[in-house]
């Protein structure tokens, strides 16, 4: 694997496999004038126990966007950065350790997160284990989580989960955040409930009690796509 990936490798395959039955993407709309530039860094490494893994961070309930969800570090692109010295910056910031030395081996396919209203650009490197326990900024890191590859690849992994929208009037007009709750029960694909608001499924990657859904588990499975049999992660 060290030697496919630090060789480059094309990563623009667009991947919906993992897309939510609820999501903007399925409408090919076009992406707002307005969107904000973010970019996520998409860290490989071999860890002793679990082979080769990528950090992913659990985001703490207190945040207005994407509360208890899991993702990519990373964030918005200030002026003067491009995606690389964004992600790299996002990753340092958030989990305390710099990527300086890891080799930078290209994008994923971007994605706009309609939620957020963010285009993010997933950007890839492989580099060494971190020599020191991760010191994550609480603000913006409940948990790290070391995600082995070769689970993208296991079947007992890959789950579809029903999220619950609740939408009071207030929310609804005025734009306030909504309640959005998930689990693994089958549901109909879209629900609506005048009252509790509707329910809508989407696959996930199931992993040590975490649901990993959304533009992060399309991001892995894309991943996934160009990461070589050998190693058992393709």
């Amino acid at each position: 694997l060290q030697s496919a990936v630090s060789g480059g490798l094309n990563l623009k395959t667009r991947s919906r496999e993992m897309t939510p039955h609820l999501a903007y993407g399925r409408h090919r709309g076009p992406i707002p004038k307005r969107v904000r530039r973010a970019a996520v860094m998409v860290a490989i490494y071999r860890h002793p126990d679990l082979g080769w893994v990528v950090p992913l961070t659990l985001r703490p309930m207190h945040l207005d966007h994407h509360p208890g969800q899991i993702c990519f570090p990373g964030g918005q692109v200030e002026s003067g950065e491009d995606d690389f010295t964004a992600a790299a910056r996002e990753f340092e910031e958030e989990l305390g350790f710099s990527v300086v030395g890891a080799t930078r081996v290209g994008n994923l396919s971007s994605q706009y997160v309609y939620a957020s209203n963010n285009h993010v650009v997933p950007v890839v490197v492989v580099m060494s284990r971190p020599d020191k326990p991760w010191d994550p900024d609480p603000k913006e890191v409940a948990e790290v989580i070391e995600f082995p590859v070769d689970q993208l690849t296991n079947p007992k992994s890959l789950v579809m989960i029903s999220h619950t929208v609740r939408v009071g009037s207030e929310s609804a007009n005025h734009g306030k955040k909504q309640e959005i709750s998930a689990n693994t029960e089958d549901t109909p694909d879209l629900e609506s409930d005048t009252h509790a608001g509707f329910t809508f499924q989407s696959p996930a990657f199931q992993y040590g009690g975490y649901s990993i859904w959304g533009a992060t588990a399309m991001m892995l499975h894309e991943l996934s796509l160009h990461l070589p049999k050998e190693d058992g992660v393709g």
